[in-house]
């Protein structure tokens, strides 16, 4: 465990962000709550000393777990965008610490640029990511986060469990959500929103049993 201990913690962030039904599940509303529970079970696990949240989410590509903006929530557009911004600066020789010292808006900025250039280009053939094999295990991140998709080359190194989002059609739909303004990903989660929110008849039933009209209605009757 603790000779694994980066991947045995990332295999706890993959299990909380375990998408429900094909979507986000919600449980955490804010990335420092998420952090906390992280560092619960890093404690849990026995593994502190050995792994570092902060270490973890830099060495899998997700520096935006770091940041305290429920904007930059995991499966988040600018989430994505910001990693891939981040991802971008470094291979271009920035410092990690440089980087992450920078204002977001501008790590966000250069992972919009980037996808914007990737997609504005003619995709090699034999590139089955369309030219975003640089940043395919953040999308493959938040793809599962967002129930679109799992993580299936991740995942196999830490669970056979299925029940994490989606099987993987090819490889390259991970990037096609990012195509027009992630317009793909927004229709998604969009779509997630309206479905989580409760039918009409359950509103009803939530007033009926809020205001418990039949242990009022017992007590009249033996008055």
């Amino acid at each position: 465990m603790r000779a694994n201990a980066e991947s045995a913690l990332f295999g706890e962030l993959l299990t909380l962000l375990r998408p429900k039904r094909g979507c986000p599940n919600g449980y955490f509303q804010d990335n420092a709550t998420l952090r906390g529970e992280l560092w619960k079970r890093i404690q849990c696990l026995k593994i502190d000393g050995y792994v570092s949240v902060n270490g973890m989410a830099i060495t899998h590509k997700i520096p935006s777990l770091l940041i305290d903006d429920t904007k930059y929530l995991p499966g988040s557009a600018r989430a994505i965008l910001y990693d891939i911004g981040f991802e971008t600066l470094s291979l271009h020789g920035r410092d990690i610490g440089t980087i992450q010292r920078k204002p977001v808006a501008r790590v966000e900025a250069a992972g919009r640029a980037a996808v914007r250039q990737i997609l504005a280009g003619k995709p090699d053939a034999r590139d089955p990511y369309r030219g975003f094999t640089d940043y395919f295990k953040a999308l493959q991140f938040h793809a599962h986060a967002n129930g679109m998709q799992d993580a299936t080359d991740m995942l196999d190194r830490i669970t056979r469990d299925d029940s994490f989002g989606h099987p993987v059609t090819g490889p390259s739909e991970a990037a096609d959500f990012l195509a027009n303004d992630a317009s793909t990903l927004n229709t998604h989660l969009r779509r997630c929103r309206e479905a989580a929110k409760p039918s009409r008849w359950q509103r009803f039933v939530g007033t009926v049993f809020k205001y418990r009209p039949i242990p009022l209605l017992l007590r009249l009757l033996q008055r």
